[in-house]
């Protein structure tokens, strides 16, 4: 299930009811409690109001001036007017203090100093009162936690005392109490604040990676799970609300309750139609930014990336211009995007507004400067599928999530539209309409910029569904086309022309470039001409000498051999004018031998900025290294990390290795990153958090880049061309003889390494069906089972099922779904998955052991499928005895028209497509393995009746 952005809040309030002062023992025993007390108030104010949590997060506390007896305690509660509440302010009210439990009363009780235990109902206050009251208020987010004795039995009282509810308010998932242990539970002082503060700790950890601006409650469970201690923390339940598939959907979203404490806010420095749906200036920073500067880090200021003068006015012109379409290409690492950064960045206005990028573009000479709002909407194409990327353009040109609401709940990787829902629902035709509605209202195509075409999850389906549909687009005033793409894609620097006639191909000379002519398929699918390639060796060279030199002589952030743990290797200071002649010398070698490559170029100047000692610009050894590119550079960085380190290199390697394994936007560290060490690496690794921070604290983060994905911080390699170099040639980076890999790599098989992380990640996964996974294994875990060929009920559990949020189960099975004993589960789930929309996990279960029962061999008198075996650990109140689903295996899809024709054929790639003609004339194609529909209607250019394919 995806998130939805949290609720905001007009308000945010904290209410503190913490009883210090009783007369009960001595009168040192009486200050501890009162200490104990008021510690435990500081545990609760420094998460909820901490003075470092921004302003749309931090809640104002209140507390009673004075808190005798009841009479005190009802007047701060009038004063807070807390059943005047309105909906849009979030309530948190912590309650700490001796209980009362008399044994002839189901009630629970407050007590006050001034309190008589024989006589509660007098003289204590009724902690389900209070609760009540905000539960009953208008508020939608409410948070009460009970830090007393014998707090649990409030669970019965409630259930009791709030039938009363309206029925709104009693569905409500984001109305929560939590409890310290059970009705029999006398926690002792500071017991459940130590379960606050470990939490605390542990969103603040870095390797936890919480990213969002707020936790979900299944959040905040999952980490109660990971720092409970029964022997220091209280036994925090949940009792309020009553557990259904409603609030287990709830419980997903984030809750306006739980500020995430690591969370540091950053006002986009980007428009909304360019930030990528919600990226921050930091996550901006580290691609876009980063690239269009050409900076060594995030946090380096200088425009280092002013060259490529021709290059960027062509793509000017192209901007001002009429064409419709430009592919800039080249090799890994040449510019491609620091090209089409340039344009992007350049042109949004809120970019330009910022003063800390005032400077940088005032030195842009102006006939090299970007139109405001030349630019209408960007988005990378790495890891994503056609429906994915029509979303996010759809959003960021304006249109609203909620169209895509179910099926972004459904399936975030929409693999078959099924039978429940008709193409013309589908993300690309929801996009092609509102880029038709806003070309029209403008008067003007929107100019639109894809990068990391090849890095798709399917490019092909991305250039044949998406991209060619998109260039069809026209206006209806005049014809124009609707939409101007500027399109990245990478492709081999040798690439002829065979003919005039013909697409071009690319040369088989270089090992990294895609598997199919992308660029071909892109010209031909675009009915581009027009084409830009940023791999010129003789006119890089200029550039990449300049940006080398820059990035030389850029002052010092912390980088140097102190990043190592070797303070006396502090590098050189660039300032110094005897070193200005030895950097311009170094960096024209630099271009000499690393041209077209701006990605080495950046790697070799990093490098020469670590080194105490500089190399001559004619060092033999030297020009050797830069010469092999970007994989000898990475295994002289992991030599020399390892040897300062005392860690084996090959542990190190194996940290960025699996990181390139990462599926969607990155790997997760917590849990998913150390397991995956453990999995990869043939020598055993005693402690993978501790060589993934020693990674973290190197240099070696300079090949790594984040981005955030389900509110997780997640990490992947900076460039494809690192992914490649760590997938396919570890044992280069270790620097192995190719000749005898016996003993380490044997074989460099991507099947085989994806089911090692299988069998890894299987281990991660709850043994019980009602705890949540982990969410990266939710997303992504099928993707990986695919691509190791291990579908099956054994690597995929049926506990896994209903928690799994990519819905690409059926796609990764295949048509028709075999129901062999080896994968009943996953064939049963096949059968429903297009039809299960938001339902919450719970839900998704019943639906699983409905659709079993009919996959049985036994029949009832009536033909109905009759119980089969109960799943283990299946609990639930339904329990069905038989079933009449009759869902076909091999439905592809359902046609709204009468069917004329049918057609199968085969790509030029191998992959088998099945043609579908209506009696209209209307032809749509499917993908027969998976049910994936492929491209969009079109109706070819005459008809005949009976109408052939």
């Amino acid at each position: 299930m995806t998130r939805d952005p949290v609720t905001g809040t007009y308000a945010r309030r904290l209410l503190v009811i913490a009883v210090t002062e009783y007369d009960d023992g001595t009168p040192a025993q009486q200050q501890e409690f009162s200490t104990g007390v008021s510690a435990q108030v500081t545990v609760v104010e420094g998460w909820w109001a901490d003075p470092g949590l921004d302003d749309g997060r931090r809640f104002a506390p209140a507390r009673p001036k004075q808190l005798h007896n009841l009479r005190d305690l009802r007047e701060f509660l009038l004063d807070e007017e807390l059943a005047e509440v309105d909906d849009d302010e979030a309530l948190v009210v912590y309650i700490t203090g001796h209980g009362l439990a008399p044994a002839n009363s189901p009630q629970h009780f407050l007590r006050l100093p001034d309190s008589y235990e024989d006589r509660p109902l007098s003289t204590a206050f009724p902690t389900a009162e209070l609760i009540a009251t905000v539960l009953d208020s208008r508020a939608t987010h409410v948070l009460v936690m009970v830090d007393s004795c014998f707090s649990g039995r409030l669970e019965t009282e409630l259930k009791a005392n709030l039938k009363a509810l309206r029925e709104g308010r009693r569905s409500l998932g984001s109305l929560v109490v939590l409890a310290a242990g059970n009705d029999e539970s006398r926690p002792r002082l500071g017991q459940f604040t130590n379960l606050l503060r470990a939490a605390h700790e542990h969103c603040s950890d870095q390797a936890n990676g919480y990213a969002g601006s707020h936790l979900s409650w299944q959040d905040w469970k999952g980490i109660v799970g990971a720092v409970f201690d029964a022997n220091t923390m209280a036994d925090v339940h949940e009792i309020w609300p009553t557990p259904s598939a409603a609030v287990q959907r709830a419980h997903q979203q984030p809750s306006p309750c739980l500020p995430n404490p690591s969370y540091t806010a950053v006002e986009p420095v980007l428009g909304a139609s360019l930030s990528q749906v919600g990226w921050t200036r930091t996550e901006l920073d580290t691609y876009w930014i980063s690239r269009a500067a050409g900076q060594p880090g995030a946090g380096a200021p200088g425009w280092y990336f002013t060259g490529r003068t021709e290059l960027v006015k062509r793509v000017l012109a192209f901007l001002v211009g009429t064409e419709n379409v430009l592919i800039v290409t080249g090799e890994a690492g040449s510019g491609k995007s620091a090209l089409l950064a340039r344009m992007v960045t350049l042109s949004d206005a809120r970019f330009r507004a910022d003063p800390h990028y005032g400077p940088l573009i005032a030195d842009i000479p102006e006939e090299l400067d970007v139109p405001v709002g030349s630019v209408d909407a960007a988005l990378l194409a790495r890891n994503s599928d056609p429906d994915e990327l029509a979303q996010t353009l759809y959003e960021a040109l304006g249109g609203s999530p909620s169209v895509f609401s179910t099926a972004r709940t459904a399936r975030p990787r929409t693999a078959s539209s099924g039978p429940a829902k008709p193409l013309e629902e589908g993300p690309v035709v929801a996009l092609c309409k509102l880029v038709g509605e806003l070309a029209l209202l403008r008067g003007r195509p929107l100019t639109l910029v894809v990068d990391g075409i090849d890095e798709a999850r399917n490019p092909t389906r991305v250039i044949t569904d998406l991209l060619r549909p998109l260039t069809q687009l026209r206006m209806e005033t005049d014809g124009r086309p609707a939409v101007r793409l500027l399109l990245g894609v990478r492709s081999p620097r040798k690439y002829t022309t065979v003919a005039e006639s013909e697409a071009r191909r690319p040369s088989t000379s270089t090992p990294t470039a895609p598997s199919t002519d992308l660029l071909g398929l892109l010209i031909r699918a675009t009915h581009s001409g027009n084409l830009i390639r940023t791999d010129d060796v003789e006119a890089t060279m200029g550039d990449i000498a300049a940006y080398v030199r820059a990035l030389l002589q850029a002052p010092y952030e912390g980088q140097g051999g102190a990043e190592e743990g070797r303070p006396e290797l502090l590098g050189l200071d660039p300032a110094q004018p005897q070193l200005r002649y030895q950097h311009r010398s170094l960096a024209a070698a630099v271009a000499e031998e690393v041209s077209p490559s701006f990605l080495d170029a950046r790697i070799a100047a990093e490098r020469l900025r670590s080194m105490r000692i500089l190399p001559s610009p004619d060092d033999p050894p030297w020009r050797r290294t830069l010469r092999k590119g970007t994989e000898a550079l990475l295994r002289e960085d992991l030599g020399e990390v390892a040897r300062w380190h005392d860690t084996p290199a090959e542990h190190l390697m194996t940290v960025l290795r699996t990181s390139a394994f990462g599926q969607g936007a990155g790997l997760p560290w917590a849990d998913i990153w150390p397991a995956a060490v453990r999995a990869l690496c043939l020598t055993p690794v005693a402690d993978p958090d501790a060589v993934i921070r020693q990674v973290m604290a190197s240099r070696l983060n300079g090949y790594l880049t984040t981005a955030v994905e389900d509110e997780r911080t997640v990490y992947r390699p900076i460039h494809e061309r690192i992914s490649e170099t760590l997938r396919y040639s570890p044992q280069f980076l270790l620097g192995l003889p190719d000749t005898d890999p016996a003993e380490h790599f044997p074989e460099i098989s991507i099947t085989a390494t994806h089911a090692q992380l299988v069998w890894a990640f299987g281990e991660l996964l709850p043994p019980a069906p009602d705890q949540p996974p982990h969410p990266y294994l939710r997303r992504h875990l099928i993707a990986h089972v695919a691509a190791a060929g291990l579908v099956d009920d054994l690597h995929v559990p049926w506990r896994f099922l209903p928690w799994e949020t990519s819905g690409t189960v059926r796609a990764a099975l295949g048509l028709p779904a075999d129901f062999h004993t080896g994968a009943a589960c996953l064939a049963a789930w096949a059968r429903i998955e297009a039809f299960l929309g938001d339902a919450g996990a719970a839900a998704r279960a019943d639906s699983l052991r409905l659709s079993l029962l009919g996959t049985a061999v036994g029949r009832g008198a009536a033909g109905n499928m009759v119980a089969t075996r109960p799943l283990p650990l299946y609990r639930s109140g339904i329990t069905p005895r038989w079933s009449q689903l009759r869902v076909p295996d091999n439905l592809l899809a359902r046609m709204s028209t009468p069917l004329a024709s049918l057609v199968s054929f085969t790509l030029p790639d191998g992959s088998p497509l099945v043609a579908a003609g209506d009696q209209g004339g209307e032809v749509r194609v499917w993908d027969p393995r998976t049910g994936t529909e492929f491209g969009l209607p079109f109706r070819p250019a005459r008809t005949y009746a009976p109408w052939p394919c």
